[in-house]
């Protein structure tokens, strides 16, 4: 073909037309998405009170979430709302309704997508012993792998009952339970109710 027959390149048509920087910020995001999709890992987490559960499977699939997502939770007023109803939908394939986790499920769910996402490295800033009561500051660095959680053991009941006859001074029964982050978040909410 003879050079003399092509035209200008496509660049300079759009740069010519005030295109170029719309066209590349588009092109840039379409690559970055392509990637994102490409990057997607996705994990079985076994839950911690996994037998518990009637209506949630023992296991969920959790998956990466893009950086974008993420940007709705930080520095949200309501944390917890967010990732129940927004974070977790997006990363767990499954499709529950998160506020019948266990709380403690909650927490593991929550560490693990942490932990998918930005790997297991996390550091703080502040460290408090409770055996001496001080505070130390400083930049720390915490392998979450390094920290042992266990599921529930097998036939573990969620009711425990404490007999009157185990008290001093209380003349009844209690029966605990291990909470749900439904209940814990509406005692939240009641508490805060009732502050002066």
């Amino acid at each position: 073909m003879n050079k003399n027959c092509i035209g200008s390149k496509f660049d300079d048509f759009l740069e010519e037309e005030g295109l170029l920087q719309e066209s590349d910020t588009v092109a840039i995001k379409r690559v970055i998405a392509y990637a994102l999709e490409q990057k997607m890992i996705s994990e079985k987490i076994e839950l911690l009170g996994k037998h518990l559960y009637d209506n949630i499977p023992s296991e969920l699939t959790l998956k990466s979430i893009p950086t974008a997502s993420e940007l709705e939770y930080v520095g949200s007023e309501d944390f917890d709302r967010v990732m129940l109803e927004t974070i977790l939908p997006q990363a767990v394939e499954e499709d529950i309704d998160f506020y019948d986790l266990l709380e403690m499920d909650y927490q593991w769910l929550c560490r693990c997508l942490r932990i998918l996402n930005y790997g297991p490295y996390y550091t703080t800033n502040t460290i408090y012993c409770s055996d001496c009561g001080k505070t130390s500051y400083g930049e720390y660095q915490v392998n979450l792998h390094t920290i042992d959680c266990k599921p529930l053991p097998e036939g573990f009941v969620n009711e425990i009952t404490i007999t009157k006859d185990e008290f001093i001074d209380f003349d009844g029964d209690i029966t605990l339970k291990l909470p749900t982050i439904r209940q814990i978040l509406n005692a939240i909410m009641v508490q805060s109710l009732f502050r002066w």
